[in-house]
């Protein structure tokens, strides 16, 4: 509940600038690459651990879309893409970051579409 509250007033500030915001939800390793979690099946403790961030994760993304909240969940593009993360340190791999990058590229040109020629989305 906290994690929301506090993108609601990031978002109220937003429109008292009227400027746009779109929040962007990052998969745990856990939860996209399965290569992460066969890597670490060894270690039950830190897999539970992760559980709990998924339900988290999962919280929150139905409180955003409660509340009415704009988000991108990369869960969408990053979901059982083997190597998608780095093993040992959770962060996305090269692989990872170029289809992050591919998938906010789109958001952005969508937005500007939207925005029309010329505009600053």
């Amino acid at each position: 509940a906290t994690v929301v509250s506090w993108l609601e007033a990031i978002k109220r500030q937003c429109d008292e600038m009227a400027a746009p915001v779109t929040f962007v939800m990052i998969p745990s390793a856990f939860m996209a690459d399965p290569r992460v979690k066969t890597f670490w099946e060894p270690w039950p403790a830190l897999a539970q651990a992760h559980v709990a961030i998924a339900r988290r994760y999962q919280a929150v993304i139905d409180a955003m879309c409660h509340k009415g909240l704009a988000f991108i969940d990369l869960r969408e593009c990053l979901d059982r893409v083997e190597g998608a993360y780095r093993l040992t340190d959770f962060h996305w791999s090269e692989k990872g970051h170029h289809i992050v990058t591919e998938r906010m590229v789109r958001e952005i040109r969508s937005s500007a579409a939207r925005c029309g020629p010329g505009s600053a989305p």
